[in-house]
């Protein structure tokens, strides 16, 4: 869809949506409708971020990825806040048009892979884990063990205006 227009004008131009609370929330999308007797609702995410506000005044930007998530949320409304698949997002298109600069640090025997990490990340910023990453800095961990990728905002509770931690071990490849 073009960019400069609001999330819910988007979807509405996608699939058939219903809305609650003046317009600004979505009720359903092609029938399938939230209900907060089952705790099931839609939830929307740009760039791997969850939204924080109403879709119909989140302005679309050039190269945001939007998805909606039906999902039964009773537990984990308060801790779902960045998704790990949606990577290399935020870091390169951020959210709301901010987009964070980036660090990467990685575990012993990691560097050419952390170097790629930060190459597609457009970052120079590159050093063993452990080395001092500003608050404000998107954080890219390398580390070794079983392999996983996972995410979540640095400090817990600061919405889509805080900095993101991704880790992941395993071959870069596969990233």
């Amino acid at each position: 869809v073009p960019a400069g227009q609001s999330l819910l004008r988007a979807l509405k131009s996608k699939a058939k949506v219903e809305t609650r609370f003046g317009g600004g929330f979505v009720q359903s999308i092609d029938g399938i409708e939230g209900s907060a007797r089952r705790h099931e609702d839609w939830f929307w995410f740009v760039n791997g971020v969850a939204g924080d506000r109403s879709a119909a005044s989140y302005r679309l930007r050039d190269g945001d990825v939007a998805w909606w998530d039906y999902r039964d949320w009773s537990d984990d409304a308060d801790t779902l806040e960045v998704v790990a698949g949606a990577f290399p997002e935020p870091f390169l298109h951020g959210y709301a048009g901010v987009t964070r600069p980036a660090a990467v640090r990685y575990g012993a025997g990691l560097r050419a892979g952390a170097e790629r990490v930060a190459r597609e990340l457009a970052t120079d910023d590159v050093a063993p884990l452990g080395a001092a990453v500003a608050d404000e800095v998107n954080l890219f961990e390398l580390v070794t063990g079983a392999q996983h990728l996972t995410a979540g905002l640095r400090s817990p509770g600061a919405g889509p205006s805080g900095a993101v931690r991704f880790s992941y071990a395993g071959p870069v490849d596969e990233l």
